[in-house]
């Protein structure tokens, strides 16, 4: 039987985890912290602790990093509302959820059935201009939702010429990072349960994450293991009703990382997904 690991990151300090696209002058970071940046550092940690010559051959370690049967998945935002800590894990919003152009009293889902509702005003009569919610990450709670986006700044640099030792005239580039104070929640999931335990005093000894830990991006994390999950209390982020009336009969998925899924002659496909879902149905 498989277990589940747990555990919240701190950030101390800038945290940047590049995100793809963008200004190739530029870094833009992820708004969450990826399962793969997870795994990475804490192979980096597990190598330091227990040097091997060669690890892509040691047969521990490619049980633990390489082979699958550790699941490292993203971490996602665990903010604290006015001081008050909580335990409660957000995750991405659903695309489906849009709120009203002007008006941020209530959130739509195009999901519901009351597709009437959804589209047009009932009052006016006139269709609702309809656009994305503002926050990446939401918190559902019956007729409530609560929707959040990680704090970030924007820092300006200079290509600095190695051998002169000073700036590149004219060459400016931007970095994008989470702040420190951020919080995070993730977990791993253990197929063998006896690797569960050197996970579990792996994971705190985490020190650094991201690109350029050693300047001022990523300098500083703090992790500890949740043992449990207690229920936490939330205060509204910002609260908004939403007509979320789904039929008994609808299924309604929303995926919490990437999915890449093959056809028969090894293409990805999206059709894939039904297939998966209907074979495990």
């Amino acid at each position: 039987m498989g277990k589940i690991l747990t555990y919240r990151v701190t950030l101390t300090a800038p945290l940047l985890l590049t995100a793809p696209g963008g200004d190739p002058n530029s870094a833009d970071t992820h708004r969450f912290i990826s399962g793969s940046a997870i795994r990475g550092a804490l192979a980096s940690e597990y190598l330091r602790q227990y040097p091997k010559n060669d690890p892509a051959i040691d047969d521990e370690f490619r049980k633990l990093f390489l082979s699958g049967d550790v699941r490292f998945l993203n971490a996602y935002p665990n903010p604290q509302c006015d001081g008050i800590s909580h335990d409660i894990c957000l995750f991405p919003a659903p695309g489906s959820l849009k709120i009203e152009k002007g008006i941020l009293a209530k959130v739509f889902d195009l999901a519901s059935k009351d597709h009437e509702e959804v589209y047009r005003n009932s009052t006016s009569n006139l269709p609702r201009q309809l656009k994305k919610l503002p926050g990446e990450f939401v918190f559902l709670s019956g007729p409530t939702v609560f929707h959040y986006t990680p704090a970030t700044a924007v820092r300006l640099h200079n290509q600095r010429d190695r051998k002169a030792g000073r700036p590149v005239k004219g060459n400016i580039f931007s970095y994008i990072s989470l702040q420190p104070g951020e919080r995070f929640i993730g977990n791993i999931l253990i197929e063998d349960d006896k690797y569960l335990a050197q996970l579990s005093g792996l994971v705190p000894s985490l020190k650094y994450l991201g690109r350029s830990r050693r300047t001022e991006y990523g300098g500083g994390i703090n992790v500890e293991i949740l043992a449990e999950q207690e229920d936490g209390k939330w205060r509204e982020v910002e609260s908004i009703d939403t007509v979320t009336d789904i039929d008994n009969e609808q299924l309604v998925i929303t995926l919490l990382s990437d999915y890449i899924v093959n056809d028969e002659t090894g293409q990805s496909t999206i059709e894939g997904f039904i297939t998966e879902l209907n074979d495990n149905g």
